[in-house]
């Protein structure tokens, strides 16, 4: 079937420009042609990069919803008309830089819990021993260390340490089949110590920041604390995604047309106060266009 069609060119101001597309593409009556700069004197073509930079949106946009998405299906109005193109950029960017600060705080207290959660059975056994966290580290005179090893190696680190003069250590077993050791000695002797130490299969043990002083009890309470401000985390992010949702299919809507317009941008000419655009439309649409366009500004017909 041959559908007789009819060629169309448009001329109109910039700032009329979108209103126009967006009016067409809601008509239904154009297909455009890509224009070349010479065919009109005093016109130019664009360049392509505004339908760039809303792909890029769009794949941040996308990558925000694997992001934010789970548990959480949008019921939302698609239709995103109302969102400036100006403020597309700054939406995105303020749900982007939200998600990471609360992605980046709740990975610091999780690492913390787990520091703690770990450091917990070592302190109550060191505190039971009368081993101070105090005693870890390098002084003015005197160094300590310490670390929990495996039997396959605690007899091993025996037999190097007992020859050292002047060391005092403790071996003391924890559970899970490991033991614990604490040496200490004068600082002249700290090199011969990690040197045997490097031979050893072992994991060196510092108490958690904050923690050298600490009570049983104060730990328990770091710990509670951290869990208290981690649920509050993980609340405001399930809010940030229930928010997210709301907008989501309003934000996406609004990229495509955008990118729509601009693709169709591109097959336009501009000069810096007009645009032209030229194309085909079924000849039946013609009326649905001079309706648009109202009496004595229609497009012209060739």
């Amino acid at each position: 079937m041959i559908i007789p069609v009819k060629k169309i060119t448009v001329v109109t101001l910039i700032d009329s420009e979108r209103f126009i597309l967006e009016e067409m593409g809601k008509l239904g009556v154009v297909q455009l042609r890509e224009l070349r700069g010479d065919e009109f004197k005093g016109f130019r073509a664009e360049s392509g990069e505004e339908e760039k930079t809303y792909d890029q949106l769009y794949e941040r946009l996308k990558a925000l919803h694997g992001k934010l998405s789970n548990g959480f299906y949008s019921t939302a109005v698609a239709a995103g008309t109302d969102i400036e193109p100006e403020k597309i950029e700054e939406i995105i960017r303020g749900y982007e830089e939200r998600a990471t600060e609360l992605e980046v705080k709740l990975k610091d207290i999780d690492g913390r819990l787990d520091e703690l959660k770990k450091a917990k059975p070592i302190l109550d056994l060191m505190g039971e021993e009368e081993i101070s966290p105090r005693s870890i580290g390098e002084f003015k005179h005197i160094f300590g260390k310490a670390g929990t090893i495996g039997p396959e190696d605690l007899h091993n680190l025996e037999i190097k340490l007992k020859p050292v003069k002047g060391l005092v250590y403790k071996i003391i077993p924890i559970s899970g089949g490991e033991d614990f050791f604490f040496v200490s000695g004068l600082i002249e002797l700290k090199p011969q110590v990690e040197s045997i130490l490097s031979t050893i299969n072992h994991k060196e043990f510092k108490p958690p920041d904050g923690l050298v002083n600490a009570s049983p009890d104060k730990v328990d309470d770091l710990v509670r604390s951290l869990e208290n401000e981690r649920d509050s985390l993980n609340k405001q992010m399930q809010e940030l995604k229930q928010e997210f949702h709301t907008k989501y299919k309003a934000i996406e809507s609004r990229i495509i047309e955008l990118k729509n317009l601009s693709r169709a941008r591109a097959k336009m000419l501009h000069s810096d106060t007009m645009a032209v655009l030229q194309g085909w439309t079924p000849e039946d649409r013609i009326p649905f266009l001079n309706s648009f366009f109202g009496e004595g500004q229609r497009p012209s017909q060739r």
